[in-house]
């Protein structure tokens, strides 16, 4: 029986944070001034991780992706990746900050990871460092060149478009991505963890990004195509695509098939939603995998129909992306 909530959307994706960790102080994700995040809390294994997963596989769930906080502060991240693989996980994904990428992209290769997003928000070191915090631009651009010698393809790239921030860089950052054998992927930034007036400064529609990418589109893209997923893409001039994620312009809540499992072990139903199951305790408590299908499943039947993201109230970096 596959796993569908109270909509008749069925779920299909299943985000795993593994730390609430990172090293970088995003603007749009953990700001400037944010209290540290609690790296001594209790986090799954990777045996229990592994088992919760197994439950969502029986369940119907194919595609997992491995996030955080920055997943690759999880010390030996490749055995659960290769743990999961052998579980039997189909479409196994990783998105990382890539600061700590060149020293374990072979590694996570080996261990069967299918595919890797790479955020990477500025081209220019000065911008990458206000953005994130960090002067770590040269870690992530040498972590890439390390993805695609281990044979990490095809390749991700996320970039949050801000509105005076790094607007004017979006055709060079679709040139870079495409140059690398990969894909682009503007994100809308989104209300979640910031106050109200820095997101209205620094928020840019899609149809803002769409038009800051004109010079490089192929001709006649009028505007985003329909489709079911969170990133519509568009050709560019010359080959390749760019992608523009619209979740606040133009929600994607009605097609959702996605779950998340947050680094204390709660099933989150929505990323806008503050909605939490438990599923550690129980699985702590001795229950079987059926109990914890039915808790799930249960918990599943409660998904918001839309995103209200005034109730969001954590941090990117808390809820796991």
């Amino acid at each position: 029986m596959r796993l569908t909530d109270g909509f008749g959307r069925v779920m299909g994706a299943l985000r795993v944070s593994v730390t609430d960790r990172c090293d970088l102080v995003c603007s749009y994700c953990r700001p400037h001034g944010a209290p540290a995040l609690d790296a001594r809390g209790l986090v799954p294994s990777f045996e229990e991780i592994t088992r919760l997963v197994r439950v969502f596989l029986r369940l119907g769930v194919t595609r997992v992706r491995l996030t955080g906080g920055e997943p690759l502060r999880r010390r030996g991240l490749a055995i659960l990746v290769r743990a999961l693989k052998t579980a039997g996980v189909p479409d196994l994904a990783l998105t990382t900050n890539g600061t700590a990428l060149a020293g374990q992209a072979a590694a996570l290769a080996r261990a069967g990871l299918d595919r890797l997003n790479v955020s990477l928000d500025s081209l220019d070191p000065a911008r990458f460092a206000a953005i994130t915090g960090v002067d770590a631009l040269p870690r992530v651009l040498a972590g890439i060149e390390a993805a695609r010698a281990a044979g990490l393809f095809p390749l991700r790239f996320n970039a949050v478009a801000m509105r005076g921030v790094n607007d004017d860089e979006l055709c060079a950052l679709a040139r870079y991505a495409v140059s690398r054998g990969g894909a682009m992927r503007f994100i809308e930034f989104m209300p979640v963890g910031v106050a109200p007036a820095a997101w209205e400064h620094r928020y840019l529609p899609a149809a803002a990004i769409l038009e800051s990418l004109r010079p490089v589109l192929a001709p006649g893209v009028t505007g985003l195509p329909d489709g079911p997923g969170p990133a519509r893409y568009l050709p560019l001039a010359g080959g390749g695509e760019v992608g523009i994620i619209a979740g606040v312009s133009r929600p994607f809540c009605g097609t959702c098939d996605r779950l998340r499992l947050s680094a204390r072990g709660a099933l989150r139903l929505c990323l806008a939603s503050p909605l939490e199951v438990d599923l550690l305790a129980p699985l702590r408590a001795g229950a079987a995998d059926d109990e914890l299908g039915r808790i799930i499943r249960a918990a599943v039947r409660r998904k918001p129909t839309g995103a209200s993201y005034t109730e969001a109230r954590a941090g990117m970096s808390v809820i796991g992306g």
